[in-house]
């Protein structure tokens, strides 16, 4: 079976009804969209927080560069010159 594929569900210890967290090691294996249940605990700091970390880096500099583009526009509409 692709492990891609899977879908988990909260693991409930038995003694004390508390959740597992989901560890790095599965973290690694498994994207964090394979667990039904929103919100469910996980070792922060792991391969998911990193994962979501690098999407937003990109999404602020791919909105950098749109802005960099827009600002270069503007600058030779108005006859100004990059320092650069």
């Amino acid at each position: 079976m692709n492990p891609k594929k899977l879908q988990f569900v909260a693991a409930i210890r038995p003694r004390n009804r508390t959740a597992k967290n989901i560890c790095f090691s599965c973290q690694e294996d498994f994207t964090k969209n394979q667990t039904s249940v929103s919100k469910a605990p996980y070792d922060e700091g792991g391969p998911w927080d990193l994962a979501e970390a690098e999407q937003r880096a990109q999404a602020a500099a791919e909105e950098a560069s749109i802005l960099e583009g827009e600002a270069a526009g503007l600058a030779s509409e108005f006859g100004e010159e990059d320092d650069e």
